[in-house]
């Protein structure tokens, strides 16, 4: 009985860490995509004229927080309606923020 007792500890240990590891990894790789989502739109950004770092990291911080990664990636790939909405609300809320 006690043994099984202590494969079951052993087993759910194992089962969470696992989990941890893969939480872990999950994490790594949101950062990850955050920072070169973020790192990419500021540079394709600031190279369009009348735009500067400030009000591009705005629109990005903008954006990131109102998306998935999944959406995230998805909008990158096609010139969808709800990339135009995206950046849209971005321009009306960094305009905004930084004319204060």
């Amino acid at each position: 009985m006690k043994q099984a007792s202590l494969a079951a500890v052993l087993a759910a240990s194992v089962a969470l860490s696992g989990c941890a590891f893969i939480h872990a990894a999950q994490q790594g790789y949101h950062q990850s995509f955050r920072t070169s989502f973020k790192k990419s739109f500021v540079s394709s950004c600031t190279a369009r004229p009348g735009t500067n770092a400030d009000y591009c990291g705005c629109a990005a911080d903008d954006i990131e927080s109102r998306y998935t990664d999944d959406q995230l990636m998805s909008m990158a790939a096609t010139e969808s309606d709800q990339m135009r909405d995206a950046l849209s609300h971005a321009q009306k809320q960094c305009a905004s923020k930084l004319a204060k």
